[in-house]
């Protein structure tokens, strides 16, 4: 997978991991997998959404699953429940176990979270939208997004950027950042109307797009993002890209893009130790 991602896998369950901020030993990542875990099909087997329609037992043990391989406590877990905004929520020890055992106890409309106390464990859930990971080893704070095509729109990286610099007083030349397993470039296909929203967003945005018919666009967010968090101060150098579809890979991943209601999602965790 290369050196900017480390695999773990057993008989059990397989994820990934990601050595630039593990190397620091102050954070425990992770992005999962499908393989795994314990729910059926449609969401054979390790879908970590309580939103989708699968068993609610089955999604319990599949988080318990991860978590204990990870050593965090399923029941800490800090969840938003994500609608596609650009809403950054600080958190703290205090909404631990928020979206952690059921959907409906999460953190209302926020698809961003920060904080910088330990033991907080963040996590997202994805199934084609980029996941952002951002964590500064300097002044100890982190950030988890959750960017669709609205949030990419709505710069919501810049705004996760700007919170950690706000809240926490990062700069953003200490904060490194991953886009994780997402739909890339060669999947994320779109039409004119989409495309408008993009131009009226985006400064430029024609050279991350390339036309494939007389109304079908394919656009790559991950360049998008990336272009985003250099104009907010990060280096280059510090932004590691999974550069995994998750439409492509279907042995590894679920993709709503690709399959559609019914479908499992993966999760994205992060937490400072």
């Amino acid at each position: 997978m290369g050196e900017n991602i480390h695999v773990v896998e057993n008989d059990q369950i397989r994820y990934f991991t990601i050595p630039f901020f593990d190397r620091t030993n102050k954070v425990i990542t992770a992005f999962s997998t499908r393989l795994g875990g314990y729910s059926r099909e449609p969401y054979k087997s390790l879908n970590l959404s309580y939103s989708v329609g699968d068993e609610k037992d089955k999604v319990k043990l599949n988080r318990e699953l991860l978590c204990n391989h990870l050593g965090i406590e399923v029941k800490q877990l800090v969840a938003g429940a994500q609608v596609h905004n650009a809403t950054v929520e600080k958190v703290s020890i205090v909404h631990r176990g928020r979206g952690a055992l059921e959907y409906e106890t999460a953190i209302s409309s926020v698809d961003a979270m920060v904080t910088n106390e330990k033991g907080v464990p963040l996590i997202g859930i994805f199934a084609d939208c980029v996941p952002i990971y951002l964590f500064d080893p300097i002044n100890e704070a982190i950030g988890l997004v959750h960017s669709g095509w609205r949030g990419t729109c709505l710069g919501i990286s810049k705004k996760a950027i700007n919170s950690l610099v706000n809240n926490y007083g990062c700069n953003p030349k200490d904060i490194i950042a991953a886009i994780g397993p997402s739909i890339g470039p060669c999947c994320f296909e779109v039409d004119n109307k989409v495309v408008d929203i993009f131009k009226e967003s985006i400064v430029d945005v024609n050279k991350h797009m390339i036309k494939v018919s007389h109304d079908k666009w394919k656009v790559s967010l991950w360049d998008i993002i990336e272009r985003q968090m250099i104009e907010c101060g990060l280096n280059r150098d510090n932004i590691i890209n999974f550069n995994l579809c998750t439409s492509c890979k279907k042995e590894l991943f679920f993709s709503y893009r690709r399959e559609g209601n019914p479908s499992g999602r993966m999760a994205t965790l992060l937490m400072l130790k």
